[in-house]
């Protein structure tokens, strides 16, 4: 529970930038491989993200 907030903070965060409701950015988020959403889903070439390999 002491961290509730902090978690709460950095779910909030990631909705916002990654695991969006409408062209969710799944090509370049972490959890794609255990998101039951994420291999349903076609993104379009806009909705992939580059991965910083550096």
């Amino acid at each position: 529970r002491d961290l509730w907030s902090e978690v709460n903070h950095l779910l909030v965060g990631f909705g916002q930038q990654v695991c969006l409701p409408v062209g969710p950015k799944c090509g370049g988020c972490l959890n794609r491989f255990i998101c039951p959403f994420s291999s349903s889903y076609n993104p379009s070439e806009k909705s992939k993200i580059k991965i910083n390999s550096g």
